[in-house]
């Protein structure tokens, strides 16, 4: 792995003839995604190797920024960091978490989801570390303010999450403030049940059957059809892909739908 990232350190990453984007596209794809490697479920890191994992991440940041520590010049990690638009270690694993989550509630596999049921939970276990990252994108931002409590009630959230994915995985991913600082005590709960039940509204969006509050008109679009069967009104009389109108052909009967 070393001499690999010599290598691709020397005559990719450092490289100035390579423009910024594509050196941290690079970063991202050759050398991140082995550095990270299923962060998602990683527990509490030790303080030892939290510290590796720092310097080997800051090692690539400062190689594509061209800041290399020691230099008269040198600039504080946070600065690299900022002049790439990269998050520090502790947000990059916590978006990974809150990520994987709605996936994992929706997909599996059934050893993690049978983790997310135990009601008793270590502080340091990954379920713990799970609600604490709840708690704080709830405190981050005011889209989430409609939704109670995680650790009170986790079956409001389970449904959230299942039929959010998208959504949920964009607001993860804008909202930048996830490192507010959440005490285990307070945040202590698990996602152990899994009942159903209706959201108050966040954007406006409501299920008319069920009142389930959505983000996007496409969400509860794709909401109503799964759950309660409704059909679009032009896709009841298209048998083709055929505008009955202008009788312009289309590849698929989705596309003509949303012609009419």
């Amino acid at each position: 792995m070393t001499t690999q990232y010599i290598d691709i350190s020397g005559r990719l990453l450092g490289n100035v003839g390579i423009s910024l984007r594509v050196r941290i596209y690079l970063a991202k794809s050759l050398l991140f995604t082995i550095l990270f490697y299923a962060a998602h479920v990683w527990t509490q890191l030790p303080q030892c190797c939290s510290g590796k994992l720092h310097c080997a991440y800051l090692r690539v940041c400062r190689m594509v920024a061209r800041e290399f520590r020691g230099d008269s010049s040198s600039v504080s990690d946070s600065e690299v960091l900022s002049m790439l638009g990269l998050p520090p270690i502790d947000l990059a694993l916590r978006r990974a978490r809150l990520v994987y989550l709605a996936r994992l509630i929706s997909n599996g596999p059934r050893s993690l989801l049978a983790l997310l049921q135990l009601t008793a939970i270590r502080k340091d276990s990954w379920p713990a570390l799970l609600v604490s990252d709840i708690c704080a994108l709830r405190r981050a931002t005011n889209k989430l303010a409609a939704l109670p409590p995680v650790s009170t009630h986790p079956d409001v959230w389970v449904t959230f999450l299942r039929d959010h994915q998208g959504p949920w995985r964009q607001l993860v991913k804008l909202v930048a403030p996830l490192d507010v600082h959440v005490d285990i005590d307070d945040s202590n709960g698990s996602l152990h049940a899994v009942v159903p039940v209706p959201t108050a509204p966040i954007v406006g969006l409501t299920c008319p059957d069920c009142g389930l509050a959505v983000f996007k008109k496409k969400a509860l679009r794709s909401h109503m059809h799964r759950q309660h069967g409704h059909i679009a009104i032009a896709r009841r009389f298209l048998a083709s892909p055929v505008c009955p109108v202008c009788h312009k052909t289309f590849a698929n009967i989705a596309k003509a739908v949303r012609h009419l």
